[in-house]
């Protein structure tokens, strides 16, 4: 109810609809609700002509299997990949992660930056990603996803669920050939 009340007295005119326009000069509304002990999110972008978009937000949580839609209506459907920390994350001085998978959960975890955050914590690449998938698992133990993570020393790490194993390939600035990895995701969790 709260975000609700924030968007029907139009908090600090910046809320809600009638708020400041886009750089199209349209209002478009986003909202995101989150339950936090089942990790449960609805979220929606770029909704026009719609004056409650955290019950839209809230019917795409309830009613849907997705984490977020986006445009007219919330008619269109969008995954972790453009989502930054979620479908890949960089920090410099550290590396870099990237997933792919059920974007629908792991966007829910950004599990990219997690996985360099404990890396410039001081954690290695293997260890990272494992951690960031357990994460994940501890919520949903089915998920069907892959997290790959790389130093900036070039040290590769990378964790999977759900599925037997998983394939991914990489060339270093010292390897004059693209290298091929198989990892067993029955012994890359736990």
């Amino acid at each position: 109810m709260g975000c609700m009340q924030c968007e029907i007295e139009q908090c600090d005119g910046t809320v809600g609809y009638g708020g400041m326009p886009d750089e199209t000069g349209e209002t478009t509304l986003d909202a995101m609700i989150m339950d936090g002990p089942t990790h449960d999110v609805g979220a929606v972008g770029g909704l026009r002509r719609v004056k409650q978009a955290i019950s839209v937000a809230r019917a795409v949580m309830t009613h849907t299997t997705h984490t977020m839609l986006v445009g007219d209506a919330a008619t269109r459907r969008v995954g972790d990949s453009p989502i930054t920390g979620a479908g890949a994350y960089v920090e410099q001085g550290v590396g870099g992660a990237v997933s792919t998978g059920d974007g629908d959960i792991m966007m829910r975890f950004v599990p990219s930056f997690h996985a360099v955050m404990l890396m410039s914590s001081g954690m290695k690449p293997g260890a990272a990603v494992k951690t960031a998938v357990n994460k994940i698992t501890e919520k949903y133990p089915h998920f069907f996803g892959a997290l790959l993570a790389v130093d900036m020393n070039g040290n590769i790490g990378a964790a999977c669920n759900g599925m037997e194993q998983f394939p991914y390939t990489y060339r270093t600035s010292k390897d004059s050939e693209v290298k091929s990895v198989m990892i067993n995701c029955s012994l890359s969790i736990g």
